[in-house]
């Protein structure tokens, strides 16, 4: 079934009205897709002009919850890379009043630890949490608890020549290492996050990138 597609004044349109419909209930928003689609973005555009507007907000990344590549046998599938038990609880806390201190995750040096001190989030009554990651879309429980669900969708070529300057510059891998890593992820990764698309409610245009100021 097709989702239809939504730009991005359609879309805090959407958020607000389903915050005003659900009164002080917590709104669930997942924002899931590809990597280097523009979820994160998203995220943060959405976050930041829902806060201009009055409305309460949480945006947390689901890249915390990626495990530590000493755990890690590099053969892991995208599901295996994220420490799905641990993220669904604390999505879940977070959606129940609780706070959470979710780990820290640092994609250059790929380790993970957990800091005492580090952020702690909590949602107040009628605000909105926003949760965004390639796997958002993909983890059940969240997922059925969502008011509403994001898929950020890009074209292939654009996405992959984002890839190349995420590997290349913030990584530091050369080209060919980079490339490597890329077409391993097409095989294994891509076909699993682009089928949670089925699972969206909406589906927005990573090529439209906000910009504000």
């Amino acid at each position: 079934m097709k989702r239809p597609i939504v730009r991005y004044a359609q879309l805090v349109d959407v958020v607000i009205n389903a915050q005003r419909k659900i009164g002080n209930r917590r709104l669930l928003l997942l924002i899931g897709g590809c990597s280097q689609s523009g979820k994160s973005t998203l995220a943060n555009n959405l976050c930041n002009d829902l806060r201009e507007k009055g409305l309460e907000c949480c945006l947390i990344h689901l890249d915390n919850w990626i495990k530590d590549i000493r755990l890690r046998t590099g053969k892991e599938t995208v599901r295996e890379r994220f420490d799905y038990e641990a993220m669904v609880n604390n999505i879940r806390k977070l959606m129940t009043g609780h706070s959470i201190r979710p780990p820290l995750y640092d994609s250059k040096t790929r380790r993970a630890a957990y800091d005492p001190k580090g952020p702690l989030f909590k949602l107040r009554s009628g605000g909105i949490g926003i949760i965004e990651g390639v796997v958002a879309l993909d983890a059940e429980g969240p997922r059925n608890i969502a008011d509403l669900k994001i898929f950020v969708d890009v074209r292939d070529r654009i996405r992959k020549e984002r890839l190349l300057q995420f590997y290349t510059g913030h990584k530091c891998c050369s080209r060919e290492e980079a490339m490597e890593i890329i077409e391993s992820r097409e095989k294994e990764e891509v076909p699993i996050i682009k089928s949670t698309m089925n699972f969206a409610d909406y589906v927005y245009s990573g090529q439209e990138e906000k910009r504000r100021g």
